[in-house]
């Protein structure tokens, strides 16, 4: 008899411990919940920020003010059928900022706090009219939408520097603003290459000095770069129109690669600070006097040696022209003329 009420207690004492251990291990699980929670009150945020659906303006604010924070690497804005208006205030840990298929927003404000340099900014909308982006000072790639319903006014304040691609596809049928007031440098190298397409009033570039390879679709009457100094390419003109009367770029004194196309021969190329060209291409309806000139100052174009020249669907050369021509082919240098 005994024995056996020895061995109730002994199964009561391990049920009692049991009883102990599972509740030691649910507070302590409860404590290390509360932990986290308070840890995400302190700002962490999400990693990826999703505003999607039928979300409104307030509740897209409301979800961003509670889910940006210091973790936060993406934000996708897509599929939203209501949102109008939408203000982004990003820390630099942001890796990704991508707008796709909102049907309805109209108005795009981006707010930053200096460097994003692996930072991909992809910005725009079928009926968007106006984008602002101010406070940040670099970005990785850069592309831009524009309506396809209504023209598109960007202000871009502040930023600096782009490591990679910078890219803008407007719309041709409305008339689109778009200035990079204090833009400087589109990271030179052959991986990078940018597109610039649409009709613009206003395409403000003021500071820009150097750039990569860019090819160049826009309809508007001049196109000034006041600064730029270097680039790899530039390709004006792809599809065999360029609505453009005047490329004016008058510092531009670097450019391994050049080639303008405009079919209806209507644009005027001008770059008098021009001292490096490898390949030099123009079909823009350069009459004999335009090829001439063009010939002459080749020969002062470095390297002496190794450049290739095609004007053959301009003017033929005469004169002077002809004689320049020969002196660029006996130093080493293809010319095909007319």
């Amino acid at each position: 008899m005994t024995h056996i009420i020895y061995k109730q207690w002994i199964n009561n004492s391990m049920l009692l411990f049991k009883i102990l251990v599972l509740t030691f291990s649910f507070a302590n699980l409860s404590s290390c919940t509360e932990v986290n929670n308070y840890y995400a009150t302190e700002g962490l945020g999400k990693v990826n920020v999703y505003i999607e659906g039928n979300i409104t303006n307030e509740q897209a604010q409301a979800k961003l003010a509670t889910e940006i924070g210091t973790i936060t690497e993406n934000i996708y804005i897509e599929n939203t059928s209501v949102l109008n208006n939408i203000a982004l205030e990003v820390p630099t840990t942001i890796r990704k900022i991508a707008f796709s298929n909102n049907t309805a927003l109209q108005q795009i404000a981006i707010h930053g706090i200096g460097s994003m340099p692996f930072c991909s900014l992809s910005v725009g909308g079928k009926v968007v009219e106006n984008i602002t982006i101010n406070g940040i000072t670099e970005l990785q790639n850069v592309m831009i939408s524009g309506a396809t319903t209504n023209a598109t006014t960007l202000l871009c304040h502040d930023l600096v520097k782009i490591n990679s691609e910078f890219s803008c596809y407007f719309s041709n049928s409305y008339t689109n603003s778009m200035s990079f007031f204090d833009l400087e440098e589109v990271s030179p190298s052959h991986q990078n290459f940018s597109t610039w397409e649409g009709k613009f009033s206003v395409f403000h570039l003021p500071v820009l000095t150097t750039l990569s390879e860019v090819e160049i679709n826009l309809t508007i009457p001049i196109l000034q770069l006041p600064e730029l100094e270097q680039a790899i390419a530039i390709t004006a003109g792809y599809y065999g129109y360029l609505g453009i009367q005047h490329i004016y770029f008058p510092n531009l004194t670097h450019c391994s690669f050049l080639k303008f196309r405009d079919d209806s021969k209507q644009v005027v190329v001008d770059l008098p600070a021009l001292t490096f060209c490898l390949n030099y291409q123009t079909r823009i309806g350069l009459e004999s006097a335009g090829v001439n000139a063009l010939l002459h100052k080749f020969l002062t174009i470095q390297p002496p040696s190794g450049k290739n020249i095609f004007v053959e669907e301009d003017g033929p050369p005469t004169g002077q022209g002809l004689l320049d021509k020969q002196t660029l082919i006996n130093q080493g240098n293809q010319v095909v003329t007319n």
